[in-house]
């Protein structure tokens, strides 16, 4: 109404043809971040912790015994990262970030990006159901971040090391350094799946071969004997809460009887 400039429009929902009153815009404080510092330095400067995070679903919710959703779930943490020399760890909640309150992913992508670079910056985080303080010395994002090997072939462990779980339809295997390689894992740890039940609570949740486990509830596993015993205390209709790693992302998911 002013004249001023709110937005950079990049798109318009429209079933027609015609304008439906529904778009969707850079906001104009983020644009002018962008474009400031084009005119300085001819490139665009963004801060990063170096985590893999996700929204909290309400089934993400209750194996972490959560009250609410709000918050970015931790999936992953980057070896010689930000957030790792800070002490990050996979499955903490960050709920503010440099004062600011934590509601979604996207919110603390925003925040952490538009972050003075090289400045030290306090995170609170939910870590067992406990408040934990801590504070990290924000760099900035390289230039390759983000990153992954192609994955040349699906991982295949020896049959022989391989145990299968009915209950969730779940085939593991150990992980080799030739498998870590192709997924571009930096460390052999964990389990990788080597097969997934058509129509199991597996398959349900999106798992494929290939995939590595690395955590089952809130403890790390690095081999199939440790996978095997975490799992023998689950119960499909409870559910179980699974962190896993692909070559190109890092998630939590709920293996759980519909």
């Amino acid at each position: 109404m002013k004249g001023e400039v709110i937005g950079i429009n990049t798109a318009i929902s429209s079933s027609s043809g015609g304008f439906q009153g529904v778009g969707f815009a850079i906001p104009v404080n983020l644009a002018k971040w962008v474009s400031n510092q084009l005119v300085k330095d001819g490139k665009v400067h963004r801060a990063y912790l170096g985590v893999g995070i996700q929204k909290i679903d309400p089934a993400i919710a209750s194996q972490l015994e959560l009250q609410g959703h709000d918050g970015a779930l931790v999936t992953d943490v980057q070896p010689n990262s930000p957030a790792a020399t800070a002490g990050f760890q996979p499955q903490d909640v960050v709920v503010d970030f440099a004062g600011t309150k934590i509601r979604t992913p996207a919110q603390l992508s925003a925040v952490v990006s538009r972050t003075p670079i090289g400045t030290k910056q306090p995170v609170t985080v939910l870590r067992n159901g406990k408040k934990v303080e801590l504070a990290v010395n924000v760099k900035e994002m390289p230039s390759n971040y983000g990153e992954r090997a192609n994955r040349e072939s699906e991982p295949k462990a020896d049959g022989e090391s391989s145990t299968k779980f009915d209950k969730f339809g779940l085939e593991v295997g150990p992980v080799t350094g030739d498998v870590a390689k192709q997924l571009g894992i930096s460390a052999a740890s964990g389990v990788v799946i080597t097969a997934v039940e058509d129509n199991s609570p597996a398959d349900k949740a999106g798992l494929s071969g290939g995939d590595v486990i690395t955590h089952v509830g809130r403890k790390p596993v690095k081999s199939v004997a440790e996978f095997e015993a975490e799992m023998k205390n689950t119960s499909p209709d409870k559910g179980v809460l699974l962190l896993v790693k692909s070559s190109d992302s890092s998630r939590a998911v709920v293996l759980k009887n519909d």
